[in-house]
């Protein structure tokens, strides 16, 4: 953006390479506060992935920061299921499948069978 108010572009090189060395520009800060943004929304580990890998971060930052950060997927999913259906007990067959793909399409995928009966 900076090329059209005719910066050049070593000069922008220069100024990218002096954010990153002073630590105000870093994949891994954006991506664990991206991580923990989504966790708090409700959203899973594989749709978290997906966005930052559209947003350009490297998988292994991501594979990296994902395994670092402490926190309980299952219990995510659970909370985002109850929202969904007030009880988890009594779901029909057709509840059942509408939570599942609900659940994916948010995210979660291998924390579903625990609770989904």
């Amino acid at each position: 953006k900076l090329t059209r108010y005719s910066v050049s572009t070593a000069d922008i090189e220069q100024l990218l390479d002096e954010l990153e060395d002073k630590n105000y520009l870093s994949d891994k800060r954006f991506t664990n506060s991206y991580i923990h943004t989504c966790y708090r929304r409700g959203r899973g580990p594989l749709y978290i992935k997906n966005k930052l890998a559209q947003q350009g971060v490297q998988p292994g930052i991501i594979e990296e920061e994902l395994s670092q950060c402490d926190l309980d997927w299952q219990k995510s999913a659970k909370q985002v299921a109850y929202k969904k259906f007030n009880n988890l007990e009594d779901l029909s067959v057709t509840d059942k499948i509408t939570l599942q793909r609900f659940l994916y399409n948010r995210g979660f995928n291998g924390q579903l069978q625990d609770f989904i009966k």
